[in-house]
């Protein structure tokens, strides 16, 4: 979560063949690069917030 948090606001999108721009995210697997477009990126990051809230959340009741 924190190299994701990292990226936010650093993001470097990169046009592709099919003229959309991508970012790429990559992962400890040097094999393995995940690619999203604005949306996709945005979508990603607001759904893994929403997640860390809800984790904090049920922490509370722990």
């Amino acid at each position: 979560m924190k190299e994701i948090r990292k990226k936010i606001g650093n993001e470097d999108f990169l046009a592709f063949p099919d003229e959309e721009e991508r970012m790429f995210l990559p992962t400890p697997a040097p094999e393995i690069l995940f690619t999203f477009t604005k949306n996709e990126w945005c979508d990603f990051t607001t759904a893994l917030e929403e997640a860390n809230y809800m984790r904090e959340v049920y922490q509370l009741f722990q």
